[in-house]
């Protein structure tokens, strides 16, 4: 029950993470869908590798870890809930409207029509209080004493509560007061979150959509930018080619940061972005070849070249780095539409959309068919891919 990076893919002409990168000339950052059925009460899981599609060479790397894990290598398989969401592939629903109307005050309490009256003048009759004075309906006022009216109104999926009575929408309205799922093994929920289950977004309502959180499906906030989501303790993750609002405990670096340290290996590496904010998972550095990419419980990953620091992004991490392996391996010179399709040792070349070796110029990897190329705009030494 856990939004996660593994499991996501990178596009290859993409620069998004967290399920999906978007390659250049396109929009937002993209993740990847199916969040797959994780358990949640492990630790993060695919968030190092976007949920998602990490951005080959020639697009834009949104997160320069190019599918909530993420985001991303394929988001179908969720993981734990201490990491992003899968799918990051496709923008949540319009997340542009605020909540509800806090500028002004509820109820009665907006006009107690103290300015109304001549103040310098005594009332007349002090035993009984004049005009709307008599009944300031203090005690009676429903903003004042439900917690949903006093945060937006509607306890719409997404909002803060404090019990289920507070929370509106969806086919079940629930109120995770502490957790997501009220599991205490899953990422903290600070100030409650109103959520349902479904089967459909349109069961969640306008601005929702309905996530795979392991075994079931939830409504969760959607959103498409950094600004969209309750602040502080939630972030914009990617999933699909959007977002949705997500406790931010579930990632640990920021993607303007040279290096990082990945979790449960210790090696050093680089941050792969997972939302609009500048919050991703890091993922291992590697050296190209087959086989260098130690895995992480029981999922597989492999060595590929990722370039994050293209616009819009503009992310820190430049070369090669960790991802998990497809379920499913494109063979050499097969068509390819993401960075991790094709099976260790190869990568999917942008400029062609087919499976090609990753190769050292003038080192090893040598190529085992064609040159090494100067796929990536790298040094004479760097990696490239075999034309």
């Amino acid at each position: 029950m856990v939004l996660s990076l593994r499991g996501a893919k990178l596009l290859a002409a993409v620069a998004s993470l967290s399920g999906v990168f978007f390659m250049a000339g396109c929009p937002n950052p993209p993740p990847t869908p199916d969040m797959g059925t994780v358990d949640l009460t492990s630790p993060v899981d695919d968030m190092t590798t976007p949920v998602v599609d990490m951005t080959m060479t020639g697009c834009n790397p949104a997160v320069e870890s190019c599918d909530m894990a993420q985001p991303p290598v394929d988001m179908t398989k969720p993981g734990d809930m201490t990491v992003p969401p899968g799918d990051m592939t496709v923008p949540p629903g319009d997340m542009t409207v605020p909540p509800g109307d806090m500028t002004m005050p509820p109820g009665d309490m907006a006009k107690p029509d103290m300015a109304s009256g001549d103040m310098t003048v005594p009332p007349g009759d002090m035993t009984v209080p004049p005009g709307d004075m008599a009944k300031p309906d203090m005690a009676t006022s429903p903003d004042m004493t439900a917690p949903a009216d006093m945060t937006g109104g509607a306890g719409a999926i997404g909002d803060p509560c404090t019990s289920d009575a507070v929370c509106k929408k969806g086919p079940s309205p629930v109120c995770w007061k502490s957790n997501i799922g009220n599991n205490p093994m899953n990422p903290a929920t600070p100030g409650g979150y109103c959520s349902s289950e479904c089967t459909s977004d349109a069961a969640c309502g306008t601005g929702a959509r309905c996530v795979s959180l392991g075994a079931k499906s939830y409504c969760l906030a959607s959103c498409n930018s950094a600004t969209t989501c309750r602040k502080p303790g939630y972030a914009c993750s990617y999933y699909d080619m959007a977002g949705v609002c997500f406790p931010d405990t579930i990632f640990d670096c920021n993607t303007k940061t040279a290096t990082c340290t990945e979790a449960g290996t210790g090696k050093m590496g680089g941050c792969i972005r997972q939302a609009y904010e500048d919050k991703g998972t890091c993922a291992a550095s590697c050296t190209a070849g087959t086989g260098t990419c130690a895995s992480i419980g029981s999922t597989k990953r492999q060595c590929i070249y990722l370039d994050a620091t293209r616009a819009p992004n503009s992310d820190a991490w430049k070369g090669l780095i960790c991802l998990e392996s497809p379920a499913t391996a494109v063979t050499p010179g097969g068509s390819c539409g993401y960075l991790n399709d094709c099976t260790d040792g190869y990568q999917c070349d942008g400029a062609s959309s087919t499976c090609r070796q990753i190769c050292t110029k003038g080192g090893t990897p040598a190529c085992t068919m064609g040159m090494c190329a100067d796929a990536f705009g790298t040094t004479a030494t760097g990696p490239g891919l075999c034309r």
